[in-house]
């Protein structure tokens, strides 16, 4: 969608250059094959065992897991409440004719290259440069505790997650109503969260804020009357999932007694609401970045510079026009606010979800690099920035697990937290001074240094 609420047709691209971005997009993903051994190591274990699990016996096979050291053993058959129903992946893997820990990667590799193209897509079709979009697609397989560790785990259900919604989101761009419905009830049998975007849809509805009148804006007067609402096509795109999620778990009740996870011996069984209690209560308590100092609090906005890097300073050194942005885009909008509430209620490893928001942050830094390209397409600036985005990167790190309590901020220890902290204060100083003197220099004739204003 476009700022003024018609329909995105497309940016100008070259003769080829989506068969040169699929290109490199696949050279990305085997670079990130070739530099992480670890890939598969937790196969199996954890959450992941529910899945390998689900390929020989869906909606069947009883299980219990010990959360606590990732072990699984037999239990009797049930299905397990939180899990059980995420059949999609391994009822693909088990389609496939390979064994299931091959057909998993395979998938794995699959999704995450159709969620880059995806997004190349979606970028290009904003009028983003095809060269930029890309980019932006390669930032999306590169980011720092994302995508390796989803091959890491492997077996989870997060890259053909990722492939949904970006496929979701390109439908609500083009206003393709029934292939939404279909992507939407994929959603609901590979993670339920794939439901908000339902309400992304919905903002397609919203006018954007009259310019410089953001307190006149009233955007849920796009909806009123619930009879219009009815007819409206948009609403009414949740109803096919939401039905086969009521039958199948009629016919296949969620039975917790045969699959009851534990911690170091202690039965657990996993609730939505008692997990989204314990995780907003826990924003209150003392973080590891600083005991007894710093709250939990903190940690959402350490993973988004964590995860982000140098894409987040740029869109805090432009905070008004990345804000002004998103305004003018609801469903962008919508989408990364639901998105991102519902990563910090649902889940404590936020760096593993940062993901699930690339689409908008993506898009907004798009915009900006884009409107302010005689700056970021200097080349000092753009070689500094791409050379720091790569160090800060997956593609440095080998062994996942050295890292993990050094680049995940809730298990991040104080010396490494200030570490980060300095690394990123020092980015945000040099990028600002760059800028700064960039400005005087450009505003001057000839390129003379404009003395500092007194």
């Amino acid at each position: 969608m476009t700022g003024d609420g018609e329909l995105a047709t497309g940016g100008a691209a070259r003769p080829g250059a989506g068969v040169l971005a699929a290109a490199l997009l696949a050279a990305a993903l085997l670079g990130l094959h070739l530099t992480n051994p670890e890939e598969g190591a937790w196969y199996g274990r954890y959450e992941t065992a529910h899945y390998v699990n689900a390929v020989a016996h869906p909606l069947g096979g009883g299980l219990t897991v010990d959360m606590a050291t990732g072990d699984s053993a037999p239990a009797p058959v049930g299905v397990d409440p939180h899990y059980g129903y995420r059949l999609l992946p391994a009822l693909v893997v088990r389609a496939l004719p390979a064994p299931p820990p091959l057909g998993f990667v395979l998938l794995d590799y699959a999704c995450l290259f159709g969620a880059a193209w995806l997004l190349y897509r979606i970028l290009v079709a904003e009028r983003i440069r095809a060269g930029l979009a890309l980019l932006c697609a390669l930032l999306f397989l590169s980011f720092p505790a994302s995508t390796k560790w989803m091959l890491f785990y492997s077996a989870g259900p997060d890259p053909l997650y990722l492939l949904l919604l970006h496929a979701g989101y390109r439908c609500i761009q083009l206003r393709r109503w029934a292939p939404l419905a279909l992507v939407l009830l994929a959603g609901t049998f590979t993670k339920e969260t794939a439901w908000l975007l339902w309400p992304v849809a919905l903002a397609t509805a919203v006018p954007p804020p009259p310019p410089g009148r953001l307190r006149d804006w009233r955007p849920w007067n796009a909806w009123r009357g619930w009879r219009a609402g009815l007819r409206d096509p948009r609403a009414l795109v949740i109803v096919p999932s939401a039905v086969a999620f009521g039958v199948v778990r009629h016919a296949w009740p969620a039975d917790a007694s045969g699959t009851t996870s534990t911690f170091a011996g202690s039965p657990w069984v996993y609730s939505f609401g008692a997990d989204i209690a314990l995780n907003l209560r826990r924003l209150a308590a003392s973080s590891t970045m600083g005991p007894h100092v710093l709250p939990q609090l903190v940690e959402p906005p350490a993973a988004v510079f964590i995860v982000y890097g140098l894409v987040a300073v740029v869109l805090v050194a432009h905070a008004r026009r990345s804000a002004a942005v998103l305004l003018a885009h609801p469903p962008l909008l919508v989408y990364l606010l639901v998105s991102l509430a519902a990563s910090v209620a649902g889940s404590v490893d936020l760096e593993r979800c940062m993901l699930y928001h690339a689409l908008p942050v993506l898009y907004v830094f798009a915009q900006v690099v884009q409107e302010e390209w005689a700056f970021y397409g200097w080349g000092p600036v753009a070689a500094a920035l791409l050379a720091g985005q790569v160090l800060l990167s997956d593609w440095p790190r080998w062994h996942l697990l050295t890292y993990e309590r050094t680049y995940f901020a809730h298990y991040m220890a104080p010396p490494e937290a200030l570490r980060q902290a300095l690394r990123l204060a020092a980015a945000a100083l040099t990028f600002w001074t760059v800028r700064r003197w960039w400005v005087r220099w450009r505003a001057t004739p000839g390129g003379a240094r404009v003395p500092r204003a007194r």
